[in-house]
């Protein structure tokens, strides 16, 4: 976007603003929107000097957005869920339906690239953030518009899509063991989806807390990108941060503290959460053969893809998860 064009864009959300300067500041993090910080010269009261505006990608990668109903669950988020409160976002001053959002600008927060990995003590921070937040909606009423276990509404067939595009596109880039493992889950479809929909208790979730989508704030973890919202076992974004934002070696050494971190946060016992997590692993497992068909449309996103399916392929394989799908 140039300052003219971002004028003509915001203009229907904000009123008359005159901006000073537009900078890329997606870095190639995101799939589904394109973010920009937003420098104002002339803005109405109550806004501040800099916001970050996401719009659409362009391409396939920003349609799937679309028609999956990512944007409209995202402006679910910020009106209905993150006002209670219960967990840091960054405020949503304004936002279209049509996937434009106007957000605190956080470019000034603490942020760990995806690729490089969480350290201990961040992981047990954001595990216990989302601990709480999952006490919170576990209690309280779920907005009866919110989608329940999204892994339930998936066609089976587009897993086998995924494992296709593992072994076709990126099995020259995992371990032969790991493309075995998806292989093997794959196999076991209904019953993943059958074990993780009986996960108790259902609670809201964030849907995709990996590092790229969390920023610290005065040390405070902060979500954003709330594209994939749902009601489902909390575990599942345990399960899915371990998966996606950890390097293995990293996690398996700072598993149990971080699980106990969650745990507390959450208040059920540690060796629940385990239990749970052995299923809950499937979530990221079966969502992983779904990114194996994004499009990679920058060098950044090619490695993003490949560094998951190692990531939660070997998570998979850590946790036996296939093995006590066989056993149920």
């Amino acid at each position: 976007m140039i300052p003219s064009t971002c004028e003509e864009l915001l203009a229907p959300l904000l009123g008359t603003v005159s901006v000073g300067s537009v900078t890329d500041v997606n870095g190639g993090r995101g799939m589904f929107s394109e973010v920009s910080r937003v420098v104002f010269d002339r803005r109405p009261e109550g806004l501040p000097v800099s916001v970050v505006v996401k719009t659409p990608a362009h391409g396939p990668n920003g349609e799937a957005a679309r028609t999956s109903g990512a944007f409209t669950r995202e402006a679910m988020a910020y009106d209905t869920i993150l006002p209670a409160g219960q967990i840091s976002a960054p405020r949503c001053y304004a936002h279209s339906d049509d996937g434009i959002f106007v957000l605190d600008d956080l470019s000034g927060a603490r942020s760990v690239d995806q690729l490089i990995g969480a350290s201990p003590a961040d992981a047990r921070a954001i595990a216990a953030a989302l601990g709480a937040f999952h006490a919170h909606w576990a209690r309280a009423l779920h907005p009866a518009a919110l989608r329940s276990n999204p892994l339930a509404m998936i066609p089976a067939d587009r897993f086998a899509v995924g494992l296709t595009s593992i072994r076709e596109i990126w099995a020259d880039s995992l371990n032969p063991d790991i493309v075995a493992t998806y292989e093997a889950l794959a196999a076991r479809v209904g019953d993943a989806r059958a074990g993780f929909a009986a996960l108790e208790p259902t609670t809201v979730t964030h849907g995709d807390p990996r590092l790229d989508n969390i920023a610290f704030v005065d040390g405070e973890p902060t979500f954003f990108d709330w594209q994939q919202i749902a009601t489902q076992s909390g575990v599942a974004d345990l399960a899915w941060f371990l998966a996606t934002s950890l390097e293995p070696s990293t996690r398996r050494e700072a598993n149990g503290d971080i699980v106990a971190a969650y745990a507390m946060a959450a208040g059920r016992p540690p060796s629940q959460i385990a239990d749970d997590l052995q299923i809950a692993a499937v979530y990221p497992g079966l969502m992983s053969l779904l990114l194996a068909t994004r499009v990679p449309e920058s060098p950044r996103t090619s490695e993003l893809i490949v560094t998951s399916l190692r990531r939660i392929g070997t998570l998979l394989a850590d946790l036996g998860t296939i093995e006590r799908l066989d056993a149920t």
